[in-house]
């Protein structure tokens, strides 16, 4: 039963990954034909994930300056630094998961 249930689990991925990848090269060939090139698409992503990784780089250093400013505070109010600290920490992580699925578009036309 379980060599069965392996082999249908693996019947299914693999004709997942048929139909997915044919979805690809359906794509760029329909944008071939309205004129706009996969050496286009390329660039543009490229474009993207260099424009990612900058927007990235800038949320980083914002939270190294405000973890550098909650390290020089004399008493406060602790926990509102934190808060702060966190929310710029959780936008340098969304700014940079945004680089890794840029430079996956980017493998995906490559």
């Amino acid at each position: 039963m379980k060599t069965i249930l392996l082999l249908r689990n693996s019947f299914i991925l693999l004709l997942s990954a048929f139909v997915l990848s044919g979805c690809a090269s359906t794509y760029y060939s329909a944008m071939e034909k309205v004129g706009i090139h996969k050496r286009d698409i390329l660039v543009d992503r490229v474009e993207d994930a260099r424009d990612a990784q900058q927007e990235s780089k800038e949320e980083f250093k914002s939270a190294l300056e405000k973890f550098s400013h909650v390290l020089n505070i004399d008493g406060g109010d602790l926990e509102d630094k934190y808060n702060e600290l966190n929310d710029k920490y959780e936008n340098s992580k969304d700014a940079a998961e945004e680089v890794s699925d840029r430079i996956s578009d980017i493998e995906d036309v490559a």
